[in-house]
C-alpha cells in the first residue's frame, strides 16, 4: 500500500521557521485562506529613546517590499502618533486620500498598489512597542465585520515579536544591573551601550543601502539589540582593573583581553536556560560578544580570526566600539573630535578594521551627531579636577 506525502501544516511550518520574517509569511498564507485580499503584513518597531519607527519584518517577497530599510520620526505621522495616545487600531479604507502627501512611506505604498490598511498597535503594559500593518491592494477591504478577527491576528503577531525581543532586552538589563552591583563603577558611561548599538545600526543600514550586502531589517534590528551586550564578558573581569584611572599594565591588559572568552562562558550558561533562541540568533549574539576584538590582519583576540573569517556583525561592532572609545571620555584621555577619529579609523582600515564598515560609518556624519547628542555622557571627574587645578 503506497504512502501519501502530506504537506506541512501551518503549525509545523511555524516551528520550522528560523526567524520572524519566515513565521510572518506562514501566518500571512494562513490568513489568506479566509481573506484572499490580504496582500502584505508588516511589523515596525518603535524606539522610544529616539522617537523613530523602524521597519522590522514583513511577509512580502524581498523584491516586493516597498519599505525596506525604512525609518521615520513617529511625530511626522500624526495618525500613527494618535495610536500611542489611544492604544486603538487605525483603519484606512482608501489610501488615495493621502495621495499628494510628501511622506516617502505613503508614496511608496501607493506606488506598490496598496489601497487600504488596518494598523494594530503592539502594546506591553500600556506602552507602544510598534505596530502591525495589514495591507490590501483593494479599497474598503477591512469592513467592520472583519476587524475583530484582524485585531486577534494583530495581537498574536505582536506577542510573537515582543516575546522574541524581550528575551535579549531582559538579558541586557540584567547584565547591566549585575555589572553595576559587581563593579560599583560611577555611572558616567551608562549611555555607552546605546551609542554602540546605534552606531552599529547606522553602519548596517548604510551597508544594506549600498546593495553590496544583503541585510534584512530583521537582521539589522537584532544586531541593534545584541550590540548592547557586546562587552558582557567584562562582568568576569576584576572591578579594580576596570575602575583603574590610568592606563593598564601588561597583566591588567591580559586580564581585560579575556573578556570575550568570559562572554562565551556566560552565554553557554545563559543559553541553556533560554532555549527559545533560534540558531541564527545565537550565532549573531556569539559573534558580537566573542569576536568584536578580532582584526582583519589576524592579530586580534581571542581566536585570531582573519578577514571574512570574522562575521560581518563582529566587524561592524568593532568599528562602532573603537569610534566610541576614541570620541568618549575615558579616565586616561579626553574625547577626540569626530574628524580626528575618522582619520584614525581610515588608518586602521588598512589592516585592522573592515574598510566597508569604516566608510559606512564615516558617511553618516549627521546620524553620528544625533546619536552623540542624544546619548551624551558626563565628563569624568578626573578631567574636571585637572581643569580646576590649571
Amino acid at each position: 500500500m503506497g504512502s501519501t506525502a502530506l504537506s506541512l501544516t501551518s503549525f509545523e511550518l511555524l516551528h520550522k521557521a528560523e526567524n520572524g520574517s519566515e513565521r510572518l509569511k506562514v501566518i500571512h498564507q494562513t490568513i489568506k485562506k479566509d481573506f484572499p485580499f490580504l496582500a502584505r503584513i508588516s511589523v515596525a518597531l518603535y524606539d522610544e529613546k529616539t522617537g523613530l519607527l523602524k521597519a522590522f519584518i514583513h511577509s512580502s517577497d524581498a523584491e516586493d517590499n516597498p519599505l525596506e530599510h525604512y525609518q521615520f520620526p513617529l511625530h511626522d505621522m500624526p495618525s500613527l502618533l494618535a495610536l500611542i495616545e489611544t492604544g486603538r487600531p487605525r483603519l484606512i479604507n482608501d489610501l488615495n486620500c493621502f495621495r499628494g502627501s510628501d511622506k516617502v512611506h505613503v508614496r511608496k505604498l501607493l506606488s506598490a498598489g496598496i489601497r487600504s490598511s488596518y494598523t494594530v498597535p503592539m502594546l506591553s503594559h500600556e506602552r507602544i512597542n510598534g505596530f502591525v500593518f495589514f495591507n490590501s491592494t483593494q479599497m474598503d477591504s477591512f469592513d467592520l465585520d472583519r476587524l475583530e478577527t484582524f485585531d486577534l491576528y494583530g495581537y498574536l503577531v505582536g506577542q510573537m515579536v515582543m516575546g522574541e525581543m524581550s528575551q535579549v532586552r531582559t538579558l541586557a538589563t540584567s547584565l547591566k544591573v549585575a555589572s553595576g552591583l559587581v563593579h560599583r563603577r560611577p555611572d558616567r558611561s551608562r549611555n555607552q551601550p546605546d551609542r554602540i548599538a546605534n552606531y552599529a545600526r547606522l553602519i548596517a543600514r548604510r551597508l544594506a543601502e549600498t546593495g553590496r550586502y544583503d541585510l534584512s531589517d530583521e537582521y539589522i534590528e537584532n544586531l541593534f539589540d545584541y550590540a548592547r551586550l557586546y562587552d558582557m564578558g567584562k562582568l568576569g573581569v576584576s572591578g579594580q582593573v576596570l575602575r583603574k584611572p590610568g592606563r593598564l599594565d601588561y597583566d591588567e591588559r591580559r586580564e581585560v583581553e579575556k573578556h570575550p572568552l568570559k562572554s562565551r562562558e556566560l552565554l553557554d550558561g545563559l543559553l541553556d536556560e533560554i532555549s527559545q533562541f533560534s540558531q541564527l540568533r545565537v550565532e549573531l549574539l556569539r559573534h558580537v560578544t566573542e569576536h568584536h576584538h578580532e582584526t582583519m590582519d589576524g592579530h586580534g583576540y581571542p581566536d585570531r580570526l582573519k578577514g571574512e573569517e570574522i562575521a560581518l556583525e563582529a566587524r561592524i561592532v568593532a568599528v562602532a566600539d573603537i569610534f566610541d572609545a576614541l570620541t568618549s571620555w575615558r579616565p586616561y584621555h579626553q574625547p577626540w573630535s569626530n574628524e580626528l577619529a575618522f582619520a584614525m579609523l581610515r588608518l586602521l582600515s588598512t589592516s585592522k578594521l573592515d574598510s566597508d564598515c569604516v566608510n559606512a560609518l564615516i558617511s553618516e556624519e549627521g546620524g553620528i551627531l544625533e546619536i552623540q547628542e542624544r546619548f551624551r555622557d558626563q565628563p569624568h571627574s578626573s578631567f574636571n579636577d585637572a581643569a580646576q587645578k590649571g
